[in-house]
């Protein structure tokens, strides 16, 4: 059985790479190159189109979240922090508001170094986290490392079997 293709002088004929949904930027290629003077450093380079840019970042989450070592910590979020913990004293819970502040200020907008210090269990991990997540969320890429992993990862580099 062989079938017909649509002629130009049917009413709804469209042509087969033509749709309602067609990106009106990129024409459904995904991809835009810009009007550039050839001296510009990004004359004849391809670039993400909008249309594709929320979904490229959707199908990496994951994989970012991996690299990022934030996997097990996807749950630690700004939200779900508590400031108001009743075994605080009134110096402790103004530090640790002050902590969560801080932390998500500079989520927001990371400038320079923010530096966490407290004793075991008064949520700089959870903080830490919430920062990288945040970051993530936002379509930025984040690096959690606890810090005697990182110099685990430093030594290892000065082996004589490294090859970094």
């Amino acid at each position: 059985m062989t079938t017909n293709s649509p002629t130009s002088s049917e009413p709804d004929a469209k042509p087969a790479n033509e749709s309602k949904d067609v990106c009106p930027i990129c024409g459904g290629d995904g991809w835009v190159a810009y009007d550039l003077p050839t001296d510009h450093p990004d004359f004849g380079k391809l670039f993400p189109c909008s249309c594709r840019v929320g979904k490229m970042y959707s199908d990496r989450l994951p994989a970012l979240r991996k690299a990022g070592n934030l996997d097990a910590l996807a749950d630690k979020t700004f939200e779900n922090f508590k400031t108001d913990l009743p075994n605080l004293t009134a110096r402790q819970a103004a530090s640790l508001r002050l902590a969560y502040e801080l932390a998500e200020r500079y989520a927001r907008s990371p400038d320079g170094w923010l530096l966490l210090l407290g004793t075991y269990g008064c949520g700089k991990t959870h903080l830490a986290a919430a920062i990288a997540n945040y970051r993530l969320s936002e379509g930025h890429e984040a690096l959690f490392i606890a810090v005697p992993d990182l110099l685990d990862h430093l030594r290892a580099t000065f082996g004589p079997t490294s090859d970094v």
